[in-house]
């Protein structure tokens, strides 16, 4: 729904029988009709247009896919988005051939069900969402220099410093690769301060990509604090926005090198898990 290129590549390799609901299959037979008669990518406006035309015993079924569909597709997560369904048309295409080449297997027609799955196997070795190596070239200069700066730090090199000298030598230089550390204090004690400050250390200083969870609380009020911490500006001046227009003007210009290092992610839900902070890490 925002990628257009992903969307021509993406109409060739998946199949309306593929959907396990009626109602998925569905909308993407309007994603298919659009594309068919105007090669563009549907939106969401199209979607809304064809629930006119859903029975009303179904229309309320329908209409809340279309709003889980259009939620989905207005999250540019592209690298994500499009392995996993990479990862289902292969699947869905081998699933389709075994069950043809069985078939053919119990029918006494053994070439034939090899053929039918050598067929797939080719297939699948097609199905690929990757973007063509494209660029506008004047548009481009901030990432290719951000981009230069990064591959000179090698992400996986060495430990984290944490800036603080007392907890670095208590920790033979602060946190290694693969450590999960764990830190206690009572409420109002600067616990996310200090994770705010080790957020700004990894991206400014390392520049690693640094994902943030927000477990109670809001993300506005966290992403207020990085503000605070790269305009070295007083917090409550920037949660009012007085901000000066020269100091503006330079995070604007330094977040535009470090875009793409830092994501805050709010996960106020009662049953969040390892497994949603991992899916998010993905």
């Amino acid at each position: 729904m925002i990628d257009e290129a992903f969307a021509v590549k993406a109409i060739d390799h998946v199949d309306r029988g593929h959907f396990t609901t009626q109602p998925l299959g569905w909308v993407w037979s309007v994603f298919e009709r659009h594309w068919e008669e105007y090669r563009m990518r549907c939106t969401d406006i199209p979607l809304r247009d064809a629930l006119r035309s859903v029975p009303a015993d179904r229309s309320a079924t329908y209409a809340a896919e279309v709003d889980a569909v259009v939620a989905l597709g207005n999250v540019p997560e592209g690298a994500f988005v499009k392995a996993k369904l990479k990862d289902w048309c292969q699947r869905n295409v081998f699933a389709e051939a075994h069950q043809e080449a069985a078939r053919l297997f119990n029918d006494k027609k053994e070439i034939d069900a090899y053929d039918v799955m050598a067929k797939a196997q080719d297939r699948i070795q097609q199905i690929d969402f990757d973007s063509v190596d494209r660029q506008w070239f004047f548009a481009g200069l901030t990432d290719r220099q951000r981009d230069r700066h990064r591959k000179t730090i090698d992400p996986n090199a060495g430990v984290f410093t944490t800036g603080v000298r007392q907890l670095d030598d208590t920790t033979d230089g602060g946190v290694h690769l693969g450590e999960l550390w764990v830190v206690f204090a009572y409420a109002k004690r600067c616990k996310s301060l200090w994770l705010v400050n080790q957020g700004f250390h990894a991206t400014r200083v390392h520049r690693r990509p640094t994902l943030h969870v927000v477990l109670e609380g809001h993300g506005s009020q966290i992403a207020a604090r990085y503000d605070a911490c790269f305009s070295q500006e007083l917090y409550t001046n920037v949660k009012k926005g007085e901000i000066s227009p020269q100091l503006f003007s330079a995070m604007h210009n330094e977040y535009a090198q470090l875009r793409g290092l830092l994501v805050i992610r709010t996960l106020n839900d009662w049953d969040v898990n390892v497994t949603h902070i991992s899916a998010e890490l993905d």
